[in-house]
């Protein structure tokens, strides 16, 4: 799959992206093929699963900052979505905020491995 095609999959800002990238479109292939091997989503995992919200606020902040570099849109509202929770204490929409980014973060990865 090309860019393109990743773009009809999943919510992806290439041009944005690309031209973040100063307009090299294989260097942002190179960074965005990367993702799938970021250990911050690891550390997500494990800071939603011990309910250590000060750890999560961060390791979602990270996370929402390196999506939106990437251009990864609605993935990087997901995590916003995330910190806000917690910075709000709204528990109640947190469990929520975390099943849709991890489903959104696993989606997007499979198809990110797609690309060629």
């Amino acid at each position: 799959m090309d860019l393109d095609g990743l773009a009809a999959t999943i919510d992806v800002d290439v041009a944005g992206s690309v031209e973040r990238f100063a307009g090299h479109r294989p260097i942002f292939v190179k960074y965005l093929k990367r993702f799938p091997r970021e250990s911050t989503f690891t550390a997500f995992l494990a800071d939603a699963q011990s309910r250590d919200l000060q750890k999560l606020e961060v390791s979602a902040h990270t996370l929402k900052g390196i999506c939106a570099n990437l251009g990864l849109v609605s993935l990087a509202r997901a995590y916003d979505r995330v910190v806000k929770d917690i910075r709000a204490s709204n528990s109640d929409d947190l469990d929520a905020a975390l099943s849709e980014a991890t489903v959104l973060h696993q989606r997007t990865i499979a198809a990110i491995e797609e690309l060629d």
